[in-house]
């Protein structure tokens, strides 16, 4: 059984083998990391967005004496 690129593989006694430089194995699993951090802030953003985009209709508080109108979020 190969795992992912051929790099290392796990016997079916389940014992474990490298097959290429560790450096291979380390440099892809930093870039990984760097993908999923750099890629966050895109997701993060769209959060954002939505949130905003709500808090700008969503209307709660009733607080305005004699009406029953209630007040927008971010006039809060």
């Amino acid at each position: 059984m190969q795992m992912l690129m051929g790099l290392a593989e796990v016997e079916q006694d389940g014992t474990f083998s490298i097959k290429s430089d560790v450096k291979v194995l380390y440099s892809t699993m930093v870039l990984i990391r760097t993908m999923i951090v750099c890629d966050t802030n895109h997701f993060l953003f769209q959060a954002l967005t939505i949130a905003i985009r709500y808090a700008a209709v969503r209307r709660q508080f009733s607080t305005i004496h004699g009406s029953k109108l209630e007040r927008k979020i971010l006039d809060y």
